[in-house]
C-alpha cells in the first residue's frame, strides 16, 4: 500500500495503472494490496512513469535469465502477469482456494472489475449472480468437502474438481432469478455489518444471525429445484449429488455437456495444457479442436505476453472453422473476432503475391489474430523469414500435412522455428497417425510438444446420439460398380469415394463409373435445378438424391458443391441422399447426415482414411450407428501384378486393424502386484475389485480402461511413460504395417508367435526408440502388445456372443469383451505374448474371400519365405540369454513348447552367420 501510495504521489496518471490485488487471505481478511495492471493497448503511455519504467526493467531481467523457455517468452512483455487470466468488464465472483473446515458455507463474494484476482484464488469472470447462489450453498459446500483434496485440515478447492464436476439440473429462467435473488440477499445481510471481514462473518459461533437466514433461504430455493423439498441431512445431499453425477457421466452425454467457460471436455483438457509452449492436440473430425485453438489462442494473447496469433490452414474452405465466435455467451472471458481483412483464406489473389503482403502487414501493426493458408504462411516465411514471428503463437489445423521430409517446406520451417525457441506453436490433427510414411516432425523436435490426446471411443462415448462406429473391408469381383449395392444401402445416407484413376481398382473412366452407379441404384429422373444433384427413382419408388463431385465441369460441381454447403440446410437431412466424389468430400468437409463412408480401392494413407471416416461420426438425431467400408478388389488369378494387388490386401487389413485400436478406449496397464488395490474413479464391475484375481476398470468420465497384467514391466523413464501414455497407436501402426509381420501372423502356420510379440516387436521398439534403455524398451514392448492383443481378443469375444444372437450394449461392448477374456484366464504378459495379434483378422479375412483367393494369397507369400534373417536370428539369439537367466539353461531345439524349439533354432542360426562372418574376415 505504502508503495502503491509514493508512486501515486510522484506520478497521479498512474491511479489509471494501479489496481487492488486479491487472493484468497486477503478476500477472507479484507486485507488490501496493489499491483500494476497495464493492456497491452496503454503499454506506451504506462511507461513514461519511471516507476512502472524500472519495475519492469527488473521484471524482464529475472524472466529473460530464466531456465523455463515459458517464462522467457515473456521477458519481451514484462507488463503482463503470467498466471492470471485476465480480469472482468464489470465485476468477477471470487472463491477462496483455501477455506477452514469449520464454516458451514464456503466464503464467496462480489469484486469489482478495479480488482485483479491472484492465482491463488478463483474467479467467475461477469458470470450470472446466480453462479454465487450456487457456490454459496450447503449443497456445494457437501460436494466440495468431498470431491476436493485438502490442505491440512483445511477445504481446498478446485474448479476442476468442484466447479467444474458440481451436478446441476436443467434450470429455468424463473429459477435463475430466485436464485439470483438469494445472492442478493446474501450480499445485503453482509453488508449490514460492514465492516466485518469474511472471517469474522463467516466465524460458526459467531455467525450473524441475519446472514445465515440470507443462506437458509438460498438454500431452500435451490433444494426444492433438485428435489422439491429440503433435503433431511446432508447424507441425502450427497447421495442425490453422486445420483445426478452417475447419471450426467454414465448417460455418456459429456462430450455435449460444456463447464463454466463453455468448453466441452476435449476444449477443457487442451485448456488445461495452455501454458506449454509447443502443443500437440490428437482429437478425432467435429470435436471442437478449432474452439480448443481459440480458447487456448486468447490466453496466449492475454495472459502469455504473446504479441499476436497465426492460424494456419491446409485449404481456404477450413478458413471458415475460424470465424468469429461469441464465446463470452457461453462463460468466456473475451469473443474470438477475426477482422475481415486478416482472415486471408477469404482473400482474393494468389498465397505467393498479395496475400503475402498482407501477412507483413500483419506483423506490422497491433491487430492480433490473422488466418492463412499452409501454403501463403510458407510463401510468408521465405520472405520475412522466421524471426519476423518472434513472440507469436503458430497455431497449425491439419498438422499431418507436415512432414519432417527437406522436401516439405512447411515441415522445414516448423524446425527452424523449434531451433530458435521464440514462438508458441499449437498443432492440431484429426489423424492418429503422424505422417504414415515418414514422420511429421524430426525426433528431437517432437520431443518437446506436449500431447493432448481426445479418442474417438470418448467422443462416440459422449454423443447424444450415435453410439456405434463399426469397420469392415469387403472384397469384389471386378467391374466393382456391379457389385456395389452388395455394400452400398440406398436407405443409409452414403458418401462414396471411387478410386483414383491411376489406381488398380480403376475402370480408368470416373466419369462412367458414376454413371454405373447410378444405373445400379435406379432409374435415372433428370437434374435438379436448383441444386445440380441427380435425381435417381429406386425400384421401391424412392427418388435419391444424389451429389455428383466427381465431374469435372466446373460450372456443375460449383453448383453441386454450393448446394453441399449451403448453411439453410445443415439440419435437413432430406437435402441430399447419396454424395459420390474422387478427391473432394473428406478433410473439412461436413454433412453430419452421413451414415456411410464407403471407399472403393486400396488407400495408401491412414490419414487419408481417418479423415475419410470422420465423415461419417458426426452426431445427429436418429443416427445412432455408421460405418466405413473398404471395397477392395479380390484376387484374380489371371492378374499379372498379383503381388501388388497382395500388399494391397494386406494394407487394408493393417488399416482395419489400426482404426479398431483407434476406437478403443484408453488403455492404462498397471503390473499386479500383492499391494495392488481399487483406483478411486474406475467401475470393476459386478463384484467390484477382487484383490485375488487381475481387474478390469473402466472410468465414464475419462473414457480410460485400466487392466491389471502379471509379471507386467512398468516404464521407468518419464519418456517411456509418456510413450506407453500416448503414443501406443504410433507402435501398433508401425507393428501391424510392418511386412514381415502381417505376412507371417496371417499365412505362416509354422508361425511362433512370440517370434512376432516379442522378437519382431522388440526390434521396431528399438529402431523407433533407440534412446531408451533396454528395460524401458521392453516396457513399452509389453504395454504395446497387450494394447494390441487385448482389442483383438475383446473383438473376438464380442464376435463369439453377437453369433449366440445377443447383441452387446455398443458403447460398452469392448469393455465387456475385456472383462470376458480376462475372467476365464488369469491375464499374465506371457499369456498375452502367446497369442498371434493376427489371428483374428485372418479370421475375418477368411470368411470375406474365396478359398482360391486365399491360397493364391498364401502362395504369393510362402514363395518370399526365407530362412531366418540375421537381424530375427540376433533377436532369438538375444531371448535365448533372457530364458537361460530364468531357467538355468539354454532353449531345447527338441522341446516340446514351440517358443524354445524357436529361440533354439535362432541360436543355431546365429552361430552359423557368426561363423560365416569369421570365415569371410579370414579370406
Amino acid at each position: 500500500m505504502s508503495e502503491a501510495n509514493e508512486a501515486l504521489n510522484r506520478e497521479p496518471f498512474l491511479s489509471k495503472f494501479i489496481f487492488d490485488f486479491v487472493g484468497s487471505q486477503e478476500f477472507v481478511k479484507g486485507t488490501i494490496r496493489k499491483c500494476i495492471w497495464i493492456e497491452d493497448t496503454d503499454v506506451e503511455e504506462a511507461f513514461k512513469s519511471i516507476f512502472v519504467a524500472e519495475r519492469s526493467a527488473a521484471v524482464r531481467a529475472m524472466r529473460a535469465a530464466s531456465a523455463a523457455a515459458s517464462t522467457r517468452a515473456y521477458a519481451d512483455r514484462p507488463h503482463r502477469f503470467r498466471q492470471i487470466q485476465g480480469r472482468a468488464a464489470d465485476y468477477s465472483i471470487i472463491v477462496p482456494s483455501v477455506s477452514s473446515e469449520r464454516r458451514e458455507y464456503l466464503p464467496v463474494g462480489i469484486i469489482s472489475a478495479r480488482t485483479i484476482v491472484s492465482n491463488l484464488a478463483f474467479a467467475l469472470y461477469d458470470a450470472p449472480l446466480w453462479n454465487m447462489a450456487l457456490i454459496a450453498s450447503r449443497l456445494h459446500l457437501v460436494w466440495v468437502t468431498t470431491v476436493c483434496g485438502k490442505l491440512e485440515t483445511r477445504l481446498r478447492y478446485s474448479n476442476t474438481l468442484g466447479w467444474n464436476t458440481f451436478p446441476v439440473p436443467t434450470l429455468t429462467e424463473k429459477n435463475k432469478a430466485d436464485l439470483t435473488r438469494c445472492a442478493e440477499d446474501i450480499l445485503l445481510a453482509r453488508e449490514a455489518h460492514f465492516p466485518a471481514t469474511i472471517a469474522d462473518l463467516y466465524d460458526p459461533e459467531n455467525m450473524p444471525s441475519n446472514l445465515r437466514e440470507a443462506h437458509e433461504r438460498n438454500d431452500e430455493v435451490l433444494e426444492r429445484i433438485y428435489i422439491g423439498r429440503r433435503f433431511r441431512n446432508d447424507t441425502e445431499r450427497l447421495e442425490k449429488l453422486f445420483d445426478l453425477y452417475t447419471k450426467m457421466t454414465a448417460s455418456t452425454k459429456s462430450t455435449k455437456k460444456t463447464n463454466a467457460l463453455g468448453m466441452r471436455p476435449m476444449q477443457e483438457r487442451a485448456y488445461e495444457r495452455r501454458g506449454e509452449q509447443y502443443l500437440l492436440i490428437k482429437s478425432p473430425p467435429a470435436s471442437g479442436k478449432s474452439r480448443a485453438l481459440m480458447f487456448i489462442a486468447l490466453d496466449k494473447l492475454q495472459n502469455q505476453g504473446l504479441n499476436q496469433a497465426i492460424i494456419v490452414v491446409p485449404e481456404k474452405s477450413i478458413g471458415s472453422s475460424f470465424n468469429d465466435e461469441p464465446l463470452s455467451q457461453f462463460g468466456f472471458w473475451a469473443d474470438w473476432k477475426v477482422e475481415p481483412k486478416w482472415n486471408l483464406c477469404n482473400a482474393p489473389g494468389s498465397d505467393n503475391g498479395g496475400k503475402v503482403k498482407s501477412v507483413g502487414a500483419f506483423l506490422e501493426s497491433t491487430d492480433e489474430i490473422l488466418v492463412c493458408t499452409h501454403a501463403t504462411f510458407r510463401f510468408a516465411i521465405d520472405q520475412f523469414g522466421v524471426e519476423a514471428f518472434d513472440n507469436r503463437l503458430i497455431a497449425v489445423d491439419e498438422f499431418h500435412h507436415v512432414s519432417a521430409n527437406p522436401d516439405n517446406k512447411l515441415g522445414l520451417h516448423l524446425g527452424q522455428f523449434i531451433a530458435r525457441d521464440r514462438v508458441h506453436i499449437v498443432a492440431m490433427t484429426g489423424s492418429y497417425f503422424r505422417g504414415d510414411a515418414e514422420p511429421v516432425l524430426a525426433p528431437q523436435d517432437e520431443s518437446k510438444f506436449d500431447t493432448v490426446t481426445y479418442t474417438y471411443y470418448e467422443q462416440l462415448n459422449g454423443y447424444e446420439y450415435l453410439k456405434q462406429l463399426d469397420i469392415g473391408y469387403f472384397f469384389y469381383k471386378s467391374p466393382y460398380t456391379d457389385d456395389i449395392l452388395k455394400v452400398l444401402d440406398p436407405d443409409e445416407k452414403t458418401i462414396i469415394h471411387i478410386p483414383n484413376v491411376n489406381s488398380r481398382e480403376s475402370t480408368k473412366d470416373k466419369i462412367r463409373e458414376v454413371e454405373h452407379i447410378i444405373e445400379e441404384l435406379g432409374e435415372w429422373q433428370g437434374i435438379d435445378p436448383v441444386t445440380g444433384f441427380q435425381l435417381v427413382k429406386t425400384s421401391g419408388g424412392r427418388v435419391l438424391r444424389i451429389a455428383d463431385l466427381v465431374d469435372d465441369d466446373p460450372m456443375k460441381r460449383d453448383k453441386v458443391s454450393a448446394a453441399l454447403k449451403d448453411p439453410a440446410q445443415k439440419n435437413n437431412r432430406d437435402h441430399v441422399d447419396i454424395i459420390i466424389a474422387l478427391g473432394m468430400a473428406k478433410e473439412g468437409f461436413d454433412w453430419i447426415w452421413c451414415e456411410h463412408a464407403l471407399t472403393v480401392g486400396y488407400r495408401a494413407s491412414l490419414t487419408e482414411i481417418v479423415q475419410i471416416i470422420g465423415r461419417a461420426t458426426r452426431d445427429a438425431p436418429g443416427k445412432t450407428r455408421a460405418r466405413f467400408s473398404n471395397l477392395i478388389a479380390e484376387l484374380d488369378a489371371s492378374e499379372q501384378a498379383v503381388t501388388e494387388a497382395v500388399n494391397d490386401t494386406l494394407k487394408a487389413i493393417a488399416a482395419s486393424l489400426l482404426m479398431e485400436q483407434v476406437l478403443a478406449p484408453r488403455f492404462e496397464f498397471k503390473s499386479k502386484i500383492p499391494a495392488s488395490g481399487p483406483v478411486q474413479g474406475f467401475d470393476y464391475g459386478e463384484g467390484g475389485y477382487d484383490p485375488e484375481k487381475c481387474n478390469v476398470g473402466f472410468n465414464h468420465e475419462t473414457g480410460q480402461l485400466q487392466i491389471e497384467i502379471k509379471g507386467l514391466s512398468e516404464p521407468r523413464s518419464e519418456e517411456a511413460a509418456r510413450i506407453c501414455r500416448e503414443d501406443l497407436n504410433e507402435v501398433i501402426a508401425t507393428f501391424v504395417q510392418d511386412k514381415i509381420a502381417i505376412e507371417r501372423g496371417l499365412f505362416d502356420d509354422e508361425m511362433v508367435p512370440e517370434e512376432l510379440t516379442q522378437v519382431r516387436m522388440g526390434k521396431i521398439i528399438k529402431e523407433k526408440y533407440p534412446d531408451l534403455d533396454e528395460e524401458d524398451q521392453e516396457a513399452v514392448r509389453q504395454h504395446a502388445i497387450a494394447a494390441l492383443n487385448l482389442t483383438q481378443q475383446a473383438k473376438q469375444t464380442v464376435t463369439d456372443v453377437t453369433e449366440k444372437g445377443s447383441e452387446p450394449a455398443a458403447n460398452t461392448a469392448l469393455i465387456d469383451g475385456v472383462r470376458k477374456f480376462a475372467d476365464v484366464r488369469e491375464l499374465d504378459i506371457d499369456l498375452i505374448d502367446r497369442i498371434n495379434p493376427f489371428s483374428e483378422a485372418y479370421a475375418i479375412f477368411a470368411k470375406s474371400v474365396s478359398e482360391d483367393s486365399l491360397k493364391q494369397v498364401a502362395a504369393v507369400i510362402a514363395s518370399k519365405r526365407v530362412s531366418i534373417p540375421y537381424e530375427e536370428a540376433k533377436a532369438l539369439a538375444e531371448r535365448a540369454l533372457k530364458f537361460k537367466e530364468q531357467r538355468g539353461r539354454l532353449p531345447d531345439i527338441n522341446a516340446q513348447d514351440p517358443w524354445e524349439k524357436r529361440m533354439a533354432e535362432g541360436i543355431a542360426a546365429f552361430m552359423r552367420y557368426r561363423a560365416q562372418q569369421k570365415a569371410a574376415e579370414g579370406k
